[in-house]
């Protein structure tokens, strides 16, 4: 898999553009929609799903080949369901935080939990990122996993 990017830039100052996607069921601004996880500090986008709940996917698509299909999601019209579209997906940032102790992964998931964690350290070496507490599992993370701590705030 290729190394993450680091995703949407945040524009200092100034009005950011955002949009909707016609048609779409969710109503959420995409420009709004990225954060940063509390425990990480890495750039996570929120989308909402069908079943009323929300999930924060990597910033990235990744080529569905390469991806456990378990691990799999796309976006469409700004709502996130399971599974790839077009050959391409999305990782559900629960999957990869490097802040989380994983059982078992597949070597390509833990080859981007590995770049993850490198980034996350660099992050607070620099003092540009302080983690907030360890979570206690996967399932706080996919309720809260943006905080208003990371990249410069």
């Amino acid at each position: 898999m290729s190394v993450l990017g680091e995703g949407p830039e945040h524009e200092t100052g100034g009005l950011r553009n955002g949009w909707i996607h016609r048609g779409s069921p969710t109503k959420v601004l995409r420009a709004r929609a990225t954060g940063c996880c509390k425990w990480c500090g890495n750039t996570v986008v929120w989308y909402d799903r069908h079943d009323g709940g929300r999930i924060p996917l990597a910033p990235v698509r990744f080529p569905s080949h390469r991806v456990p299909p378990r691990f799999r999601w796309s976006a469409d019209e700004g709502m996130a369901t399971v599974g790839a579209l077009f050959g391409e997906c999305f990782l559900a940032h629960l999957a990869i935080c490097p802040a989380i102790e994983h059982v078992v992964l597949p070597r390509e998931i833990e080859d981007v939990v590995r770049v993850l964690g490198v980034r996350m350290w660099k992050m607070i070496d620099s003092g540009v990122f302080v983690s907030a507490d360890p979570p206690l599992d996967e399932t706080e993370v996919c309720r809260t996993g943006v905080g208003g701590r990371g990249r410069g705030r």
